[in-house]
């Protein structure tokens, strides 16, 4: 072959090489190309099918081109049996709105959004979808379709709607409560109006009540100091005890009303230990002895001889924990003991009456403090009562800040204990009086220190004639007054050293008469005679009165008026030295107003007024920062941080109260050293 034809076929030869490699390479490149387009597809199917919503491609007649998973399973069929069918026909059920739907967005070529419409689910119940529509569109952007998308919102649409329900729901029950609300205003307010009518029965039927049994007890006692043969003087001693048994009854009625309606007020003074307990064994020891019953009374050493509470409420409580244990003592002993105690970190005078008598089942020992309860029937029809007093012994306990506590076995007796809170004053000059000195003095001698001449001016007979009798014997001069006009007559044209005013003539009405008199008749003591429940002692303090005696009357009260307003009368003393001065001129003026500061903030403490006590504390702080005492200030912030903060910790404001009151001593001992006194007026 020759040179140039073995050229020509190397040059085809190596084309043709050229040429399958160049074909290899773009087989080899189309094979890749269309991997990469079915992996594209296969991901754009996945996706198209994975989302949780139901997508329909639909043409311009309503042929399915195209439809996701969630489409088909949300009907019921595969993919592939909907692609190519026509969505009009296949779902008659809304075709109608559908395809005006469709129609309006291909002709404008806006979609349509967020479309609440209703479908038929596979299990032919109703179902909510929000539908978006929009234009299919091809290459060359004509549009030649619908794209819809839907999203099956029913289980939001039934939560929205049970919500709906619970509302209207929420709204009847709210208006139903609204009218039981009201209703039980209503009740209320008709439960008030009869508990208040109930008080103002008993309140005015006290003094109707008390009127005669004081003219009874005054008259027994009377009677019981004239000769009298030994049967006459046990219809006398019968009439006498009939008569307190029955006047008893009628305080404890009356006392019960007032702590139910928050009406009952103590009044706190210094009091001797020894004192309170001298007059019960006065009162209870006859009705203990007359039972055979030992009654012994005994006093812990390491007691102050005084403490600050009031002297009344503890006496009356302690009368009714000692009668009710001689009422169900048939034999052995009663037993008084008063000896200290500490609580909560806090000083505590604990009074324990013990008997020896049926004891009390524990089941029952919560029920005897209930109103109107006994143990059970049997001990009511046995032994009486009106199963008041235990009540109102706890009330009052409460009152005082303290406590009544039981304990008891049946067949064995029970010990009642009233813990109430110590208060003692740090610095007295003097111990308190013992009613044994003053009994004493008054069975030697009643006429020695009483003279003077007395006006009583008082209303209701016979009282009238009881008193005067009853004031006659102490051996003073008494001018008796029916009305405030004959008081008034009588205080005009004669001179006297104690008046006794009714409170019945009206407070008001005594007042005005008080301030028209002359000068030396203005200057005369003048002591009201009242009710319990007509005037408290800080409402007689305020009107001007230097003291109150409550009903009934007894010898013993008179004495004791006596003995202290005629000596006082006598000694020089007028009212005006025992007032309170309000002018602070100075830190020193300041401080010696601390005893009286300290005797009003431990009066509201008992009260438990907070709002007071706050008011109470503020004022002491200021006075610390005023005087330089700054323990005195920290002190009163303490308490104002704690009943801002723990309102409900009573015994912690106690504990302070009592602290700040010790401090208020001593500051005021160390301004007035030669002054001693405890401070107080009384």
């Amino acid at each position: 072959m020759k040179d140039s034809n073995l050229n020509t076929y190397n040059d085809l030869q190596q084309e043709w090489n050229d040429a399958q490699e160049r074909l290899r390479l773009s087989v080899q490149s189309r094979e890749h190309l269309t991997g990469k387009l079915k992996k594209t597809r296969r991901e754009y199917r996945a996706i198209f099918d994975s989302v949780p919503a139901m997508i329909w491609y639909r043409d311009r007649d309503g042929r399915i081109l195209k439809v996701n998973q969630c489409a088909a399973d949300s009907v019921g069929m595969s993919v592939r049996d909907l692609l190519g069918k026509n969505y009009y026909e296949l779902f008659p059920d809304g075709a109608e709105r559908a395809r005006q739907q469709d129609l309006e967005v291909m002709e404008t070529g806006q979609p349509l959004r967020g479309q609440l419409r209703p479908f038929t689910g596979l299990n032919g119940l109703e179902r909510w979808a929000i539908v978006d529509r929009i234009p299919l569109r091809n290459g060359d952007g004509r549009i030649t379709g619908v794209m819809v998308f839907a999203m099956d919102i029913t289980d939001k649409k039934r939560a929205e709607n049970e919500l709906i329900g619970a509302k209207v729901q929420i709204e009847q029950t709210n208006r139903r409560l609204k009218a039981t609300v009201e209703q039980a205003r209503l009740l209320a307010e008709k439960a008030t109006r009869a508990n208040r009518a109930k008080s103002e029965l008993l309140a005015s039927s006290s003094h109707d009540l008390r009127t005669p049994m004081n003219s009874i007890i005054g008259f027994a006692e009377i009677l019981l100091d004239t000769p009298l043969d030994d049967e006459q003087k046990g219809y006398a001693q019968t009439i006498h005890q009939a008569a307190n048994g029955l006047l008893s009854l009628i305080n404890d009625i009356l006392d019960y009303s007032r702590i139910e309606a928050g009406k009952l007020k103590v009044q706190i003074v210094s009091c001797g230990i020894a004192d309170i307990l001298d007059q019960v064994r006065g009162m209870m020891e006859t009705s203990a002895k007359q039972k055979g019953l030992d009654f012994e009374v005994t006093i812990d050493s390491r007691l102050p001889k005084a403490f600050f509470t009031d002297p009344v409420r503890v006496k009356q409580c302690l009368i009714n924990l000692v009668g009710n244990a001689v009422k169900f003592t048939e034999s052995g002993r009663i037993t008084i003991y008063a000896g200290p105690e500490e609580h909560a970190g806090q000083p505590c005078i604990r009074f324990d009456v013990e008997d020896t008598g049926i004891g009390i089942p524990a089941d029952k020992q919560d029920i005897i403090f209930k109103s109107f309860s006994q143990a059970d029937g049997s001990t009511a029809q046995k032994y009486g009562g009106t199963g008041l007093g235990l009540a109102i012994s706890r009330r009052l306990a409460g009152l005082l800040g303290g406590e009544i506590r039981l304990t008891s076995e049946t067949g064995k007796g029970s010990v009642f204990s009233l813990v109430l809170p110590l208060f003692t004053e740090k610095t007295p000059a003097e111990g308190p009086v013992c009613l044994e000195t003053v009994r004493s003095r008054r069975s030697s001698d009643a006429n020695d220190g009483v003279t003077g001449r007395i006006l009583l001016a008082e209303n209701a007979f016979p009282s009238q004639l009881t008193l005067t009798l009853m004031l006659r014997r102490f051996g003073v001069d008494v001018e008796l007054a029916a009305s405030l006009e004959q008081a008034k007559k009588a205080l005009e044209t004669q001179r006297f050293d104690l008046i006794f005013m009714d409170a019945a003539m009206g407070l008001d009405a005594i007042k005005t008469v008080m301030k028209k008199l002359p000068a030396g008749a203005a200057q005369t003591p003048v002591l009201l005679v009242a009710n319990p429940d007509e005037c408290s002692f800080e409402d007689c303090r305020a009107a001007g009165f230097v003291d109150c005696l409550y009903r009934p009357l007894t010898r013993d009260q008179f004495y004791d008026a006596l003995t202290l307003h005629l000596s006082e009368r006598s000694a020089g003393h007028t009212v005006e030295d025992n007032a309170v001065k309000n002018e602070f001129v100075s830190a020193d003026s300041i401080l010696e107003q601390l005893p009286t500061l300290a005797e009003g903030i431990r009066d509201v403490l008992i009260q438990s007024d907070t709002e007071l006590l706050t008011r109470f504390a503020e004022l002491f702080s200021e006075i610390g920062q005023t005087t330089g005492q700054a323990k005195l200030s920290d002190k009163a912030m303490e308490i104002l941080t704690c009943t801002h903060s723990l309102p409900e910790s009573s015994q912690q404001i106690t504990i302070l109260v009592d602290q700040l009151c010790q401090l208020c001593n001593e500051l005021h001992a160390a301004a007035s050293p030669s002054n001693h006194c405890n401070g107080r007026n009384k």
